[in-house]
């Protein structure tokens, strides 16, 4: 019967590095003063792993023992390999990967290839719910209900098949047996494992389900084997700067940089990868750091609540102190996770029921005396406007105050303060930094695919994220041409636009770091490399997926000439 690989190497290498030991015992014990024999028999306990390892790689690829049928030759032929999958738009793949990105926000599945003409091809698609939302894993895990877990490898196959895995060509080319698919979760979920117990478990439900259902999803024709893991921030920084290189070392070194440095976000985590953590420099590994942008997000969102609910309690004709109320009350529901509606309601009971609560109309008075004109002028400026200030003010209106923004910025710095030891050895950074993913999908409201020094940058983010706050000026004109075709645009703009000041923000952040960077470093932000110079292969974005891939394919090619060499020397 077929072993597994581990427990057929323990049982055939006993015997022999015991019988090495006993060889190497014996002759140091009667070379007497000459230390020949003993070195030889220390080459042999080092030489004889290495031909096992190499016989055990040749039995592994042989695969299971079967019937064969007569060979009308008593000369056996080596056996071709199987014919790739004409899978994607490219030339046929030579080894093909399924991974899927389970980020803080979205769910997305790569499909990798190698073309015949080297080049890397790459499709992808997002997992989204029936009404277009995209589905990401943090909040199936939360669910933690078997309908939420099936429906999410529900969703994980057809997308799958939609890449033409499951068709009678591919498992030809790949049998379902052999193929894997990764499934890597990043900070949302490192976020809900570590916070408690009940998160650990929560996310422990989940891999078992993973592991019982997944073979009745794939029913034989998908890829069988739903390889579930937690991409820890190294693994994801290491991965991502390997993409990096990979994508991006030919237009750093058009720029006179012999070495291409990151700075990548997600959701939840920063990621920094600079000259000299390369463990091929005896460096240390890249760093994360948890310094998401969700809670400065959300923060916008309630200040975005609180002025809509104070405005609507001022028109139904409530006191500014029970208007108040309602701006409160809807702020913190926004921060409680609940939704627009959901936060408008409960602010519209908390002013009602403030109201109700309020004293005679002479100690109302009293009261508007004591906070003075300073307090009646914050509030009239509060509300102006027909949109309700902090909703959407239209160019030329005053901006609204934002509470929330100087109490993200103090979190932020907080983090990043706390995690800053991880940096020191390596600060200021100097030369070229590409900055990828969210820092470059922020970038796009003002200065993508450019190349800037920090001294530049630091103006030009603040006076972007003023526009974007403002609502008013190149950079809320560049967010309306990015966000203003989605579907959410027209009715909870702010869901969107947030997305770009939380960005903003927390990228300031990192660039007044005292002594992080050099004023004269320069960043590029971009997710995509220039195409070639003939124009004609699609370039992949770049992701941690793609590194990953990357990577599999180095050690692929590493074991392969391993395997080569060896069966020379045999």
């Amino acid at each position: 019967r077929f072993m597994p690989m581990e427990q057929w190497w323990r049982r055939a290498s006993r015997p022999v590095l015991r019988a090495a030991s006993d060889s190497a015992v014996a002759s140091a014990s009667n070379a007497g003063s000459s230390p020949l024999p003993l070195l030889g028999a220390i080459l042999l306990l080092l030489v004889l792993p290495v031909f096992v390892l190499l016989l055990l790689e040749r039995r592994r690829r042989r695969g299971p023992s079967q019937p064969q049928p007569p060979q009308p030759s008593p000369s056996p032929s080596p056996q071709p390999s199987p014919q790739p999958s004409p899978v994607g738009t490219g030339p046929v793949s030579s080894f093909s990967e399924f991974v899927v990105d389970a980020g803080s926000a979205h769910t997305e599945v790569f499909e990798f290839c190698i073309g015949e003409d080297g080049v890397t091809r790459q499709r992808s698609s997002r997992l989204r719910m029936p009404d277009g939302k995209s589905l990401a894993l943090g909040d199936v895990i939360k669910d933690g209900s078997k309908d939420a877990f099936e429906n999410f490898l529900q969703l994980l196959a057809a997308a799958l098949r939609s890449f033409g895995a499951g068709s009678e060509a591919f498992r030809k080319a790949h049998p379902p047996e052999t193929c894997v698919v990764f499934l890597g979760a990043t900070g949302g979920v490192r976020k809900i494992r570590d916070r408690d117990d009940v998160g650990a478990a929560q996310v422990d439900a989940f891999a078992r389900f993973c592991r019982l259902t997944w073979p009745k999803v794939a029913d034989g024709s998908l890829p069988a084997t739903l390889s579930f893991q937690i991409v820890e921030g190294v693994n994801e920084a290491r991965w991502e700067w390997a993409a990096a290189k990979e994508l991006f070392g030919s237009a750093f070194a058009e720029q006179g940089y012999d070495c291409v440095q990151l700075l990548a976000a997600g959701g939840a985590s920063v990621q920094v990868g600079i000259r000299g953590m390369s463990t091929a420099e005896a460096g240390t590994p890249p760093v994360s750091m948890p310094l998401g942008s969700g809670g400065a997000q959300r923060g916008f969102l309630a200040d975005v609540a609180a002025g809509k609910a104070t405005r609507a309690a001022l028109d139904d004709g409530l006191s500014l102190d029970a208007a108040d109320a309602a701006g409160r009350a809807a702020s913190d529901a926004i921060l409680a996770d609940k939704r627009g509606n959901e936060a408008a309601a409960i602010g519209q009971e908390a002013g009602k029921a403030a109201q109700k609560a309020s004293s005679s109309p002479q100690a109302l008075d009293a009261r508007l005396k004591s906070l003075g004109s300073a307090r009646l002028s914050a509030s009239e400026a509060t509300v102006q406007g027909d949109s309700g200030g902090f909703g959407g003010s239209s160019p030329g209106e005053s901006a609204p105050p934002w509470p929330s923004k100087e109490g993200s910025y103090a979190r932020l710095r907080r983090l990043i303060d706390a995690h800053g030891p991880l940096l020191l050895p390596f600060a200021p950074i100097r030369g070229g930094v590409l900055a990828m993913s969210s820092f470059a999908d922020v970038a796009e409201l003002g200065f993508a695919e450019r190349w800037l020094s920090v001294e530049e940058l630091r103006p030009l983010v603040r006076q972007t994220l003023c526009e974007v706050l403002q609502q008013e000026g190149p950079g809320w004109d560049k967010a309306v041409e990015k966000w203003g075709g989605h579907r959410f645009w027209a009715e909870f703009p702010e869901r969107l636009w947030s997305i770009g000041a939380a960005g903003l923000l927390r990228l300031s952040v990192l660039l007044t770091r005292p002594g992080l960077f050099r004023p004269s470093a320069r960043l590029y932000f971009a997710d995509t490399p220039p195409p070639p110079p003939e124009g004609t292969a699609p370039r992949p974005k770049l992701t941690w997926p793609l590194g990953k891939y990357l990577s599999d394919v180095q050690l692929c090619e590493a074991r392969e000439q391993v395997l080569a060499a060896g069966g020379l020397l045999l």
